[in-house]
């Protein structure tokens, strides 16, 4: 696989950082991941804004102007050996000669973009959705930032992992904030409720997409806060992400949602979006 490091493409075999690094030290950097299909971006212009919010949260200067991102993107992308991919895009604050918990000011920060396969939602998944479990959220309260410092979301996944379910679904003070890896969307009473983008959560470029989608479609919605106890009983559950786009979720913590399969607002939903990424 071919990579891109600090302005060269390289093997993944030959990229190489300091383990004075701040992002290996302390997670001192952010990501994005931005979806490809037969080579096509998917939002870059959104992910490359959200890109630009989460290095303001953490204060870090872009190293780049959009434009030279697209330039760099698509030398990566034209090298890769994968039509649908997920491009892996990593700014660290980069490498300081002492372990300190200020920031160093005028560093050069270290830029990583890989591109990983990406495997669209089978048609088993799309019909009969996926197993959740749900945690208590013990994350900080800069979600909204996409950052490296991971730890918490991966601690959450680990749970739905350990029962072989296929996300984990994190409450914070009896309401439902997100997944470790997806925004969550709950069907009641033919209304989509929607969880506030604050900064409890990352507001997904496809959950932008979907609320947009709902809007121009005349489909109910609400953005508000939402109960365990109404995740539950809802009668339609979504997971939204970039990389999974939209799929439903059919049972949480061993509770078949209404009767275990997709329901129709999903189907509606799943067919717009899809018509929405191939335009």
């Amino acid at each position: 696989m071919q990579v891109y490091l600090n302005g060269k493409i390289l093997p993944i075999e030959e990229a190489k950082i300091s383990p004075m690094d701040r992002s290996f030290l302390f997670g001192d950097g952010v990501y994005e991941v931005i979806p490809f299909f037969d080579k096509r971006p998917f939002e870059l212009k959104a992910h490359l804004e959200r890109l630009q919010r989460s290095l303001d949260g953490i204060f870090l200067p872009n190293p780049y102007s959009i434009d030279e991102w697209q330039k760099i993107i698509e030398q990566v992308v034209e090298v890769s050996q994968y039509s649908d991919l997920a491009l892996y895009l990593q700014i660290s604050r980069g490498e300081y000669s002492k372990r300190d918990h200020v920031f160093p000011e005028h560093l050069n920060p270290t830029i990583f973009i890989a591109p990983f396969e990406l495997h669209r939602p089978t048609e088993r998944i799309l019909t009969e959705g996926i197993e959740v479990v749900t945690t208590e959220d013990q994350r900080w309260f800069h979600c909204n930032f996409k950052t490296t410092s991971l730890l918490g979301n991966l601690l959450a996944r680990c749970v739905s992992a350990k029962i072989d379910a296929s996300e984990t679904i994190m409450i914070r003070d009896g309401y439902v904030t997100e997944a470790s890896a997806a925004n969550i969307f709950v069907v009641k009473d033919n209304q989509v409720l929607i969880v506030p983008d604050d900064n409890l959560i990352l507001r997904g470029i496809t959950y932008s997409i979907i609320e947009s989608l709902l809007a121009e479609n005349n489909i109910a919605f609400q953005k508000r806060k939402i109960t365990k106890d109404e995740l539950i009983n809802a009668d339609e559950v979504w997971l939204s992400s970039s990389t999974k786009m939209v799929i439903p979720v059919t049972k949480i913590d061993g509770k078949i949602i209404k009767n275990g399969k997709a329901g129709p607002a999903f189907q509606t939903i799943n067919k717009l979006i899809w018509q929405y990424q191939s335009n």
